[in-house]
């Protein structure tokens, strides 16, 4: 077979025989299940990190992130092709999906020695009423929240905080228990999201 042929599934062999001694040869079988939409996922903005070789090839990955914006199958793939080291994918990105404005950027990247990444999480007077309201769409955070609202019941606190952070209004964190259960509560999810993302948190309150 000397011509591009359409590849229906199934299994698939992969050679690589190189002169320097680089010898592998594997075989790949296609996933059976078929990709299903995620109602709950597949409304959310989310930014995918994107890296290669090249501007275009980042580029290019961005266009196919965007393309495929309902698939959450593919979404883990380009996360793990972006924590190729920058000696060998210099170029990195992001696009954000499922945005209603286009929000997209590639550079090259030098190489510079690891450092910690520190997040850093404003007080009382900054809150937005509507930012645990969003949130709580994430998986991770709602059951951050539940398990707050657990540990505030367990101590006897009257407060409802899931309901709390779901029906605000813009003068909800007026009250100051409001504001102070509700960020606390808001900033320890934001860090067990971090977690979930397999990142190492340094917290500054």
């Amino acid at each position: 077979m000397t011509e591009p042929t359409e590849w229906n599934g199934g299994l698939v062999a992969i050679n690589s025989f190189g002169f320097g001694g680089s010898n592998v040869h594997v075989i790949l079988r296609s996933p059976n299940n078929k990709h299903k939409k995620s109602p709950s996922c597949v409304q959310l903005p989310t930014m995918i990190p994107c890296s290669g070789r090249t501007e275009e090839s980042v580029q290019k990955i961005c266009r196919l992130a965007t393309a495929n914006s309902a698939n959450n199958s593919l979404f883990p793939l380009l996360q793990d092709i972006s924590s190729t080291p920058l000696n060998i994918f210099p170029y990195r990105g992001y696009t954000v999906v499922n945005s209603t404005e286009k929000c997209e950027e590639v550079s090259k990247i030098q190489m510079t020695d690891a450092r910690p990444i520190w997040f850093v999480f404003s007080g009382m007077g900054t809150q937005w009423h509507g930012m645990g309201h969003k949130l709580i769409q994430l998986p991770t955070f709602q059951q951050s929240i539940r398990n707050s609202t657990k540990a505030l019941k367990d101590i006897g606190a009257t407060a409802d905080l899931e309901k709390l952070i779901v029906e605000s209004d813009s003068n909800t964190y007026n009250n100051t228990l409001n504001s102070f259960i509700g960020m606390a509560a808001i900033q320890i999810a934001l860090v067990d999201c971090l977690r979930e993302a397999g990142k190492k948190c340094f917290l500054l309150i």
